[in-house]
């Protein structure tokens, strides 16, 4: 199982001093992305089993890393994602691959290399790309919002927004006009390299796993407001929640109207483990959970996994709802037969994001509709977003 912990007022110095401490030796890692090399800390301790992945001020801990002779492998159960690789003769350097499955016909796949030692990277000043910059990506119709802030020393910790969420920490650096962002986290392969022009706009690609690659172009806006997540979705009048037949994680039927029985408020998460920000999005409803259930609050998580596979579905949800500890149920869209959300919402209409999170009345009218996730990467924009949340939980609670 993959554990992540966020430290959010951990810097990224006082992170790698903890990893010395404790047995870790870091190495320096690399996916051998399209655009070029996607650069990210990797720290193992090759005799205990213990491996971490560092991106800016996240750190990721990883449970289940194996080591046999020569070769190490990194299991990303969620997102059905394996790194494997092998040491070299003298134990310094390791050379594999890093695969994940979206379906049975389509693999993604990079090469890996790692280094043992420190960072030999030198670091320009990134004062010039500090901010937020409102940037376009040539494949996406909307455009999207890059914020850039310093970490340790001259260290760069950024994230993309866009309708669908955030593309979580990237961390990186400067050298002259250029500035090179990556993250690496199992699911997520990302490369952003971007060049500062003479007149302040940004110009540069992006790469994403081994099927993306795309233009970047931007230039620098304080004031940019974040993508709209509001009621992007069309929908009429209320959930028919009698209707909306689930499927248990212990197996068996039910539907969300018994599932949110009582209910003044009720929130419903579409969610998949082998997304992201879905694992953000669970820990806040949780938090929502845990502070108004006794005024009325019902939430459920509603999975659709990219599986088909019933029982490894359930399994794989049971150890997402055990890792964050989650107070609230969290039930399957589909048992044998897959299926999206439309089908159990018919009345919503449109693309829905992974997460999308539904404020309902108690009697399943809606209230809104919120799509994709700003996370903890991005700020200010999530402390907004925390407040937004819990002043629609409080508002529908004390709504006749």
């Amino acid at each position: 199982m993959l554990r992540t912990v966020l430290c959010w007022s951990l810097l990224v110095a006082a992170a790698s001093a903890c990893a010395a401490d404790s047995g870790l030796q870091r190495w320096e890692a690399w996916l051998e992305a399209p655009i070029g090399r996607l650069e990210f800390e990797l720290y193992l301790d090759l005799e205990q089993g213990v491996a971490e992945i560092h991106n800016a001020e996240e750190i990721i801990q990883i449970a289940d890393f194996t080591r046999n002779a020569d070769t190490i492998e990194i299991t990303f159960e969620y997102y059905e994602a394996t790194l494997r690789a092998r040491l070299s003769a003298d134990g310094n350097t390791m050379q594999g691959l890093w695969r994940r499955r979206f379906s049975d016909e389509f693999w993604a796949r990079l090469i890996f290399h790692a280094r043992r030692g420190d960072d030999s990277s030198d670091c320009a000043d990134p004062e010039p790309f500090l901010g937020r910059w409102d940037v376009e990506f040539a494949d996406l119709s909307e455009r999207s919002v890059l914020v850039v802030s310093r970490t340790h020393g001259m260290g760069v910790s950024a994230t993309v927004l866009n309708t669908t969420g955030d593309y979580r920490y990237l961390g990186g650096c400067v050298d002259g006009n250029r500035l090179r962002l990556s993250r690496f986290d199992g699911a997520h392969a990302f490369v952003l390299e971007v060049v500062r022009l003479d007149d302040g706009t940004l110009t540069g690609k992006l790469s994403e796993g081994s099927y993306r690659e795309t233009v970047v172009s931007g230039f620098l806006s304080p004031e940019v407001q974040d993508p709209p997540s509001y009621d992007q979705l069309d929908y009429a009048g209320s959930v028919d929640l009698d209707a909306a037949t689930v499927y248990r994680l212990g197996g068996g039927e039910t539907t969300l109207a018994e599932l949110t029985d009582g209910a003044k408020a009720v929130v419903i998460e579409i969610l998949g483990s082998w997304c992201p920000n879905c694992h953000d999005a669970s820990r806040l409803l949780d938090e929502l959970q845990r502070r108004y259930v006794h005024l009325g609050l019902r939430v459920v998580g509603l999975a659709f996994e990219l599986n088909e596979d019933a029982e490894r579905n359930r399994s794989v949800l049971r150890r997402y709802q055990e890792r964050h500890e989650l107070s609230y149920p969290i039930v399957l869209g589909f048992e044998d037969v897959p299926r999206g959300p439309a089908a159990v919402f018919p009345t919503v209409e449109g693309m829905f994001s992974f997460p999308t999170v539904l404020f309902l009345h108690g009697d399943g009218r809606i209230r809104t509709v919120h799509t994709g996730f700003t996370g903890p990467a991005t700020g200010d924009s999530f402390v907004r977003l925390k407040r937004d949340f819990d002043g629609l939980v409080v508002e529908l609670l004390g709504a006749e």
